[in-house]
Parts: structure tokens; C-alpha cells; sequence
């Protein structure tokens, strides 16, 4: 029983944050209205901002780099809506799992439509490469596009026992079951998905050989019908060797992995990097395409490095215009120069 308790006792915060978002506002955001669910996890991530822990510090700091010449009150309220951000997250993706969202309640605006409007029309795979902000919002956009998206999302792992693996694992089984629930009525799960084995769990992770080849077999699948749309998240951190580093956000360094520009060349298709930004007042999810990059040859690997950069290019330039939207690590030692649009 002492060593079950160990990780509890030993980090007390996390165990708070765990049971605050299980058992206070997932129950909220399925049988209570809106507002008092967003008012819990309001609540919760002002709790984070009044207690000196890593996690506060971590996020000051972050804010500080994205927005470097912010007043003190300004830059608090951006901390707030940053800590915010998951909770208000995982409060959408369960009403959507619980049927309390609906595609008629949200309405989708696209910026540049024109760049993939031809794609679109004349039915052309591509990848789209995303990056970690609301899973939420990519299930709403699923509505303005006529073939449904297949996701590459790691599995939510079988085990977990601290409370922040906990958390993880919430928030992963929250990410899948949201877009579930919320799509189920159009599309069958398997359609939805492309399961990547648990990447950060004790079972076999991406980085091996076999479940690697499978998933890139899967894509390569999807993407040979016509319309097809594979989604990849292509800011994850790479902890292998076979990636490539470049500066990324507030990161002066950061290793990613190849496999998005990768399956591109292999299919012959663009690699067109997106972004959707939710905004739950005006119940609007607001699309920006980039322009698509076209493949390098196939037999040509080299040309997958620089056309992954072109995308982690427009990807970072949306968290320096919305940082509060992004829902991973923004980095702390570069800073974000809105004149120039671009880090420093």
C-alpha cells in the first residue's frame, strides 16, 4: 500500500492537478452547464498560477519569451489563459464525447481556403502537417472537408501510475474519445484514426522498427485514396537519432522527426501545414492553411528535412501569434518578435 502512495506523497501538485481534472471537471463538463465547468478549470489553473511550483515557473517563463514587452497585469492574464488552456481543452473534448457538442452550434472560418482549395476540389491526397494545439478544434473543422481526417495519435497508454502519467493518459484518452463522440454519427473510429503504439508508456514505442513500418503503411494506405488527409502533429520531441535539429518557438534547439515529410515523398503527395484556433466565446474555429509543399522525389530523402522546416516555420509563427493556444512546451531562451513575425 506505502508504494502505491509513494508517487501520490511524492508529488503532491501533480496528484492535485490529476484529481481536480478526473473526479471535479470532467464530471462538470458532463452533466453541468458550460460555464461552471469553465469555471472549474478557470479555477484550477489559478490555483497552478498562486502556487511557486515547476509548472508555474515553467509557464512565466514561456510567457516572457512569447511575449517579451508585456506589462506585468497583461502578461498574469496571459499566464492564466496558458495554464488554462488544457483544462479548457479536456472540458471541450468531454462534452463532445458526451454528446453535449454538435457541428450546428460552431461555426468554421478559413483563412487562405484558395491554397488547398484545388487539392480539395479535385480530390488529391496530402498530408497535413498540424501541431499541438486543440485536438477539439481539428474534430470541428472535420465538418468544411468532404473525406474525414485520419489522425496519427499515439495510443493512450495501458499502464500509468504516477499522477502525472495519470494525466497523460487522461488527456490522450480525452483527445481520442472527443472526436469520437463527436464524429461517430458521420464517420466510423477506425476512419478517424491512425493509432501510433504508446509512445512514452512501458510497452514498444514508435521508435521501433516494426510498429513504425506499420503505421507508415497505414498512412501511405489512406493515402492513395482519393481526398485522402492524414493528419501528424510534427512538433513532437524526437528522441531519436534519426531526426533532424533545428531552432524551434523558444527552443534554441530541437529534434524532430521525419516521418510527415517522409510518407509525403513516398505517396507523392504535398505537405500542407495547418493550424485550427479555438475560440469557445464566439463558438468559432478558425482554420489557417499554409501553402502546400510540394514532395521531394521519391528516391530523393534528402529533401525531407527542408521541406519539414517550411512547415515548423508556419507552425511556430502561430504560437508566437497565439501562444496561449498552444498546448505543448513553448520554449524559454528565444523571444518572439511580433514586428518581424518570426523568433529570435
Amino acid at each position: 500500500m506505502t508504494g502505491t502512495l509513494t508517487p501520490w506523497l511524492e508529488h503532491p501538485l501533480d496528484a492535485f492537478r490529476y484529481l481536480t481534472e478526473r473526479y471535479l471537471i470532467v464530471p462538470a463538463a458532463e452533466q453541468m452547464p458550460l460555464r461552471v465547468a469553465m469555471f472549474i478549470a478557470d479555477l484550477a489553473a489559478l490555483a497552478d498560477c498562486l502556487i511557486p511550483s515547476g509548472t508555474w515557473r515553467t509557464a512565466r517563463a514561456e510567457v516572457s519569451s512569447a511575449r517579451p514587452s508585456l506589462g506585468r497585469w497583461r502578461s498574469a492574464k496571459l499566464l492564466v489563459e496558458r495554464l488554462a488552456a488544457p483544462r479548457r481543452e479536456l472540458v471541450w473534448l468531454t462534452r463532445m464525447r458526451a454528446g453535449r457538442e454538435h457541428p450546428a452550434g460552431w461555426k468554421v472560418v478559413d483563412i487562405h481556403r484558395e491554397r488547398v482549395r484545388c487539392l480539395i476540389d479535385n480530390r488529391t491526397p496530402f498530408v497535413i502537417a498540424d501541431g499541438h494545439f486543440s485536438s477539439a478544434a481539428i474534430a470541428l473543422v472535420q465538418q468544411v472537408l468532404p473525406t474525414p481526417v485520419a489522425f496519427v495519435a499515439g495510443a493512450a497508454p495501458t499502464e500509468a501510475n504516477t499522477p502525472r502519467e495519470l494525466r497523460r493518459r487522461l488527456t490522450d484518452q480525452s483527445r481520442d474519445s472527443g472526436r469520437i463522440g463527436f464524429l461517430a454519427a458521420a464517420y466510423p473510429a477506425d476512419r478517424l484514426f491512425i493509432g501510433v503504439p504508446d509512445t512514452w508508456g512501458p510497452g514498444p514505442g514508435w521508435g521501433h522498427p516494426r510498429d513504425r513500418t506499420a503505421t507508415v503503411r497505414a498512412m501511405l494506405q489512406r493515402l492513395k485514396e482519393p481526398g485522402g488527409m492524414v493528419l501528424v502533429r510534427i512538433d513532437a520531441i524526437w528522441g531519436d537519432d534519426s531526426g533532424f535539429v533545428r531552432p524551434f518557438a523558444g527552443d534554441p534547439s530541437r529534434n524532430f522527426a521525419l516521418g510527415a515529410a517522409t510518407v509525403a515523398r513516398l505517396a507523392a503527395c504535398p505537405l500542407v501545414p495547418f493550424v485550427a484556433f479555438l475560440d469557445g466565446r464566439r463558438r468559432t474555429v478558425t482554420v489557417h492553411w499554409g501553402s502546400p509543399i510540394p514532395p521531394a522525389p521519391r528516391r530523393d530523402a534528402t529533401g525531407d528535412a527542408a521541406n519539414l522546416s517550411r512547415a515548423l516555420d508556419f507552425l511556430e509563427r502561430a504560437i508566437g501569434q497565439r501562444p496561449a493556444q498552444y498546448l505543448a512546451d513553448v520554449g524559454q531562451e528565444r523571444r518572439w518578435d511580433s514586428a518581424a513575425q518570426s523568433w529570435s
